[in-house]
């Protein structure tokens, strides 16, 4: 159940980081935005879960 979820949240980040980029740098290419919201998306998703542990 927890991996359906991680992936999820990890998409619809990847998903809104994308549009965010793709407003911002309209001149680069869809598959470098896509790289770098996809590894934004991923850090800030590992991010999250390091600091619910450190929190605990």
């Amino acid at each position: 159940m927890s991996v359906n979820i991680e992936a999820i949240l990890k998409k619809e980040l990847e998903q809104i980081i994308f549009h965010l980029l793709l407003k911002k740098y309209k001149d680069q290419g869809d598959e470098k935005l896509r790289m770098n919201s996809t590894m934004l998306s991923w850090m800030i998703y590992g991010a999250s879960i390091d600091w619910k542990v450190r929190v605990k």
